[in-house]
This record gives C-alpha cells, sequence and structure tokens, in this order.
C-alpha cells in the first residue's frame, strides 16, 4: 500500500471517528462524504485549455439533534470533511477558485 493509500485511508478514518463520536452512528460518514463528492461533480465546468472546474464551497445539511450533538466538534468534523474533499478533488485532476470549505447547517426540514 503506497502513501497515498494510507494517506487516504487514515483520513477516511478520521473523518469517520469524528462523525461517530459526535452522532453515535447516526449519521454515516461515507454516505456525507460521496455526496459532496457527487455535489462536486455534478457541478463541475468546463475551462479553457480542457481544465475543470469544481466548487469550493459546500453546505451539508443537518436536522437539529445532529447538529446540536456535535457542539464542540463541530470545526473538527469540518475541517476534516473539506481536507478530505479537497484532496478527492486533486486526485480527479478538478482546479478550485480558492480554499475547498465545507460548511455544516441546520435543516428543519429533516428529523
Amino acid at each position: 500500500m503506497g502513501r497515498v493509500d494510507r494517506f487516504e485511508r487514515r483520513l477516511q478514518g478520521m473523518v469517520g471517528d469524528a462523525f461517530a463520536r459526535v452522532f453515535g452512528g447516526s449519521v454515516v460518514p461515507q454516505e456525507v462524504m460521496q455526496a459532496l463528492l457527487r455535489e462536486a461533480e455534478d457541478h463541475i465546468e468546463q475551462l479553457a485549455g480542457g481544465r475543470l472546474l469544481a466548487p469550493n464551497r459546500y453546505t451539508v445539511m443537518l436536522s437539529r439533534g445532529d447538529l446540536d450533538r456535535m457542539a464542540g466538534d463541530r470545526a473538527e468534523v469540518v475541517n476534516s470533511l473539506s481536507t478530505w474533499l479537497a484532496g478527492q478533488l486533486a486526485d480527479q485532476g478538478w482546479d478550485t477558485y480558492g480554499e475547498v470549505v465545507v460548511f455544516l447547517e441546520r435543516s428543519d426540514a429533516l428529523h
């Protein structure tokens, strides 16, 4: 296993551990991570020279209960998701304008 593979597994573990600690398993980190990647892919723009531009701002909507459970770990989860997604975008060869940032917001429509 190469350095990149080990790093990716470690990062996925950190994101997963942060979610497990905060949400107690009610939110599945792999689902959130795949949804972020799908969102990026769905909004790719073709630039001159064949370059591809992905968005650099993403918002994950969570229920009030899930967001409340996050309290002190919110910054860690945001940082882990942002770092993971930036790596995935780079692996795909997609560019962004600026730093990749994931925001977490409450949705009253979610239970």
